[in-house]
């Protein structure tokens, strides 16, 4: 059905956006194995935190 096809090109096309805009900012993350089953944790790369918010933050 075309409106089925249509919904799922839209999910897709969405989902791709979001990896293309954001593609630097994960490869430069710090993956951490946790577990020998391959298990791991992404660790952000966070800077000082800043006079205002008070809070750390990811570079942009």
């Amino acid at each position: 059905h075309e409106s089925t096809a249509a919904k799922w090109l839209l999910e897709w096309s969405k989902m791709l956006s979001y990896w293309e805009n954001n593609e630097k900012r994960i490869k430069s993350q710090m993956a951490v194995q946790i577990k020998d089953d391959g298990t791991a944790i992404i660790l952000p790369r966070v800077v000082v935190s800043g006079t205002v918010t008070r809070r750390a933050v990811e570079p942009t």
